[in-house]
């Protein structure tokens, strides 16, 4: 069922959906249950754990969809300032209490933490009724993770310059270009502090944010929270790197003394780098 711009309509699919559900738990035919086969993740880190009210975090399993989709325009309809918790029938249950979940498939689930949650976060996921298996995972007040947009096993960071173009290897594409001293740059980052959740949200500013470049540390220009889950941070490469050698320079982010960890569970595992060339 789609609109005539072939826009899946979710409002009436979800309707479809949950006559077709009642009518197979009638039957005892809805099938094999989701199942959870690691902890749930930092939606930016891809290491266990570190789960943040208001962060993104990431669960991965099977049979936890039957479709993969991110939200869409109609899963807000009739909720007003509110995140949708249930996206073609499948939900996300963290102590209880329903997520807002951003992107489904049938092996991983991306979610926001909600409010209120801390020590451990024990995640369910519900498909049409079927419930998951429980893992769990440390629920921390601060637990920074930098975005990382992965090219050839290189994970850069995600990060724009002000013409829009975006901080990487400009051998990849030209949409990428690497950072010269005195550049300024904004990146995207999950997990700095709590946020609101469950709803959207307005800009917020953050203090006592820093950024290492290699081994040198700088105060940023601006952190916020500018989106759901979503910081900002703009810096200015130092002018010392015009007399360092080009290189790819690993780069992270410390809120009050927390730092994001030097490597992330990407594939292979690594550092987020910058590309700086004087």
């Amino acid at each position: 069922m789609v609109d005539l711009t072939d826009t899946p309509k979710y409002d009436l699919v979800n309707k479809v959906r949950a006559a077709n559900i009642a009518a197979l738990q009638s039957l005892q035919l809805l099938g094999t249950a989701p199942m959870l086969t690691s902890a749930p993740q930092n939606g930016a880190t891809y290491l266990t754990g570190g789960l943040v009210p208001g962060s993104w975090a990431q669960v991965k399993g099977a049979n936890l969809s039957d479709v993969s989709r991110i939200w869409g325009t109609a899963d807000f309809a009739n909720l007003g300032n509110a995140l949708p918790t249930v996206l073609s029938g499948v939900q996300v249950l963290v102590n209880g209490t329903a997520a807002a979940v951003y992107y489904i498939s049938p092996t991983q689930i991306s979610f926001q933490v909600p409010a209120g949650i801390s020590g451990t976060a024990n995640v369910q996921v519900i498909r049409d009724g079927l419930v998951s298996n429980t893992m769990s995972a440390s629920a921390l007040a601060s637990a920074p993770g930098i975005f990382p947009v992965i090219v050839n096993g290189t994970n850069y960071p995600a990060a724009v310059f002000p013409d829009g173009t975006y901080v990487g290897d400009p051998s990849v594409s030209s949409a990428f270009r690497a950072a010269k001293p005195v550049d300024t740059i904004s990146l995207f980052a999950t997990g700095l502090a709590p946020s609101t959740a469950g709803t959207t949200v307005g800009v917020t500013q953050l203090s006592g944010v820093t950024i290492t470049i290699g081994s040198v540390t700088i105060n940023v220009d601006f952190a916020g929270l500018v989106a759901v889950g979503e910081y900002q941070i703009n810096f200015t490469v130092p002018q010392q790197f015009a007399n360092m050698p080009a290189a790819n320079y690993p780069i992270t982010i410390s809120v009050n003394g927390v730092s994001s960890p030097s490597s992330i569970g990407s594939l292979p595992a690594g550092p987020i780098v910058i590309p700086i060339r004087p």
